[in-house]
């Protein structure tokens, strides 16, 4: 059983046996402290306050200052901390200019896979050359210490831009369009970002925005299989379904479309499209549900702002724009008062997809309608035409169709409920999502033939005096026949 101890600067839990008996951020803090050389230190008291960042950066230290060195930057202030890494305000010694300075979040303790990926950030980023991006100056290593130095952005973050609240249509437009821009220059020299959040885009000091932070970026041309298929990564509320589902392999540009898209959501209505009590059931809903309109949350937004912004979150990737500059492009048709490419959905499409999302509400339905409607019929056509069968044959004829009929409704039903189990069970397993073999026209072929079978066969029988001719039982063929259409059409596959 292992023992755990406290870290003596600052109280963290810790295991007894770990390195340097320190917690990981106070061990890199004694890293960076130590890699000041002795004679540049002033000497001061050990309850001396940190430096203020606020005061002139070229000025010489204050009696009395701690000043912490890593190689050739001074570290004035965190800025910024994920889960990877920690991003400092500093100022480069040699050139005196302020720089970002991202670390790995492990320190010295970090492992080879977590420098790799680090590595990976910095070849990324260091490739792309454009207004839209944050330039980095240098990549290296002081005292295994790995670091990442960039432009300095004060202007702070989209996400802090956004406790202000929603922003008005057009701002919101314009800056996913800069931000569209940006992204679709990093896709044309191959590299797709893969982590697109408010947190990720800095305002500079113009207004302009300006994407960072390439931790999680997948090179097209070859990806170090840092990411194992299955694996999740990103931020749950602005991954793409596939992203969510870990289908690594499925992940290109148009996985970050989607997270500009969710990114126009956001600034939109003030919340993402999705979100939940905790990871697992934001990811469930990111890969089954379909996003509210932002129309239904803030009816001033106009249809066409609308329409593109859920064009972006289609769960399918083929049916999103095809790149981030064709996002752009219909972005400047909004903000230009033009008509944009996205057209809203029709109401047939969101009929379909509320019966994928309620798909076992949807089988019961069905279920009820195709037992009740050869009945239904018989006694409406038997109104409209004045004459009545005897009871026999009506229980023969509908007793025969049950009978037929009642072990595929079974069936349907049964796979409904596996069908629900499936898409629970979707993060564990990586399983498709049965609807994903739905097909409209095998739907519509089998409604269609139900309706012959029942219009035929009892046709004939009125016509005939209910007197049924022997090739009329064709037409209950029929009608089974459509029911087991309509049952794959809805996605059930005999052979599960």
């Amino acid at each position: 059983m292992t023992e755990y101890a406290t870290c003596p600067k600052c109280n963290a839990a810790l295991p007894s046996n770990v390195p340097g008996g320190l917690c990981p951020k106070c061990l890199m803090a004694v890293g960076l402290e130590e890699s000041v050389p002795e004679g540049d230190l002033p000497k001061s008291d050990p309850e001396a306050p940190t430096v203020d960042s606020d005061r002139p950066t070229h000025a010489s230290p204050r009696p009395g200052e701690r000043i912490r060195y890593l190689g050739d930057y001074e570290l004035l202030e965190e800025v910024a901390r994920g889960g990877m890494g920690v991003v400092y305000k500093a100022r480069q010694v040699s050139l005196n200019r302020i720089v970002a300075l991202k670390l790995i979040l492990a320190g010295q303790m970090a492992g080879a896979q977590e420098i790799e990926r680090f590595h990976v950030e910095a070849e990324a980023a260091a490739q792309l050359d454009h207004p839209g991006i944050v330039p980095i100056y240098e990549v290296g290593e002081h005292k295994d210490q790995h670091y990442l130095s960039m432009a300095y952005v004060d202007g702070g973050s989209l996400a802090d831009r956004l406790r202000e609240g929603p922003l008005p249509p057009r701002e919101a437009a314009h800056y996913v369009k800069k931000i569209a821009e940006a992204v679709a220059y990093a896709h044309e020299r191959g590299v797709i970002h893969r982590d697109l959040k408010p947190g990720n885009v800095l305002i500079d000091t113009n207004g302009d925005p300006k994407v960072t932070d390439f931790g999680l970026a997948k090179r097209v041309d070859g990806d170090s299989e840092l990411t194992a298929t299955g694996q999740i990564l990103g931020t749950p509320a602005y991954m793409s379904p596939e992203q969510a589902a870990g289908r690594t392999s499925e992940v290109d540009a148009r996985s970050d479309v989607y997270a500009l898209g969710a990114i126009l959501y956001v600034l939109l209505t003030g919340r993402p499209p999705h979100q939940a009590d905790n990871s697992v059931d934001t990811l469930l809903q990111v890969i089954e549900q379909e996003p509210v309109s932002p129309r239904r949350l803030n009816t001033s937004i106009p249809k066409d702002i609308d329409s593109v912004c859920l064009k972006c979150l289609e769960k399918k990737p083929l049916a999103r724009y095809a790149s981030a500059a064709e996002l752009s492009e219909d972005l400047d048709r909004f903000l230009a008062d033009e008509p944009v490419r996205a057209r809203a959905l029709t109401r047939l499409t969101r009929l379909w997809r509320w019966s994928d999302k309620n798909f076992g509400r949807l089988t019961i339905v069905i279920s009820v309608a195709a037992l009740l409607l050869p009945g239904l019929f018989l006694v409406w056509l038997s109104y409209l035409t004045g004459k009545w069968p005897e009871w026999k044959f009506f229980v023969f004829a509908y007793g025969f169709i049950l009978l037929i009929a009642l072990p595929q409704i079974a069936a349907w039903l049964l796979y409904s409920k596996l069908h629900e189990k499936k898409r629970k069970a979707a993060l564990t397993d990586r399983t498709p999502s049965a609807g994903a073999d739905r097909s409209i026209p095998i739907t519509i072929i089998g409604g269609l033939l139900v309706l012959v079978g029942v219009v035929g066969y009892f046709g004939i029988a009125i016509n005939n005096n209910w007197q049924i001719p022997k090739g009329a039982n064709l037409f209950l063929l029929a009608f089974v026949a459509g029911i087991g259409l309509i049952a794959t059409g809805q996605g059930w596959r005999p052979y599960r």
